[in-house]
């Protein structure tokens, strides 16, 4: 830990700069700890569950390897990227409406995209999450970065996606290639 926790005169606590809960066992995080200034890792810690605490993250938030099911509980405002990979992520509800840098999805059980961001001022990376089959719900994302779509089952990609960047695909997924181009998305092939 990098920070100093600070007790507020109504019970809560702030912690003054980065938060690293790597591998710790811990299940949750404590009721009334309502900010984080800097990073938060809660990484490896596979009896995990989202409490809704903290509220805020004003870094990153690193949540991968911990067994969850949906981002339900995550916190409500992060000022930088969110790591969300190797997961058991079904559900997206939870997620904070406007994503300030990443969100990366790898890895999870994903089915499909509800609950998503609807802004993300950095990349999506959905690489995968073997049985994501519909991309729906990212009609109307706007996405400041580029999109991977490396090794999912999605054989069409809706219109309507506002991407500054590049979609990335694997040059076997060939249907939903064919679909991204015929939508006029700049994509990238590997």
């Amino acid at each position: 830990m990098d920070g100093t926790f600070k007790f507020q005169p109504d019970g809560t606590t702030i912690v003054e700069g980065d938060l690293n809960l790597l591998s710790r066992k811990i299940k949750q995080l404590p009721i009334g700890l309502m900010e984080v200034k800097g990073d938060l890792n809660i990484s490896g810690n596979s009896s995990l569950k989202l409490n809704g605490y903290p509220k805020k993250v004003g870094g990153s938030f690193w949540c991968m390897n911990n067994n969850l099911v949906s981002s339900d509980g995550m916190p409500e405002e992060v000022g930088e990227n969110i790591y969300l990979s190797k997961n058991k992520f079904r559900s997206l509800v939870g997620l904070p409406e406007k994503v300030m840098g990443d969100l990366i999805l790898n890895r999870n059980e994903l089915e499909n995209l509800d609950g998503i961001s609807r802004k993300i001022s950095g990349i999506l990376v959905l690489n995968d999450n073997n049985q994501l089959t519909s991309l729906e719900a990212l009609k109307g994302v706007k996405i400041d970065g580029d999109l991977w779509l490396r090794g999912i089952p999605a054989t069409e990609i809706p219109a309507g996606i506002e991407i500054r960047g590049y979609i990335f695909i694997d040059s076997s997924q060939t249907v939903l290639i064919v679909d991204a181009e015929a939508k006029g998305y700049q994509i990238q092939i590997f």
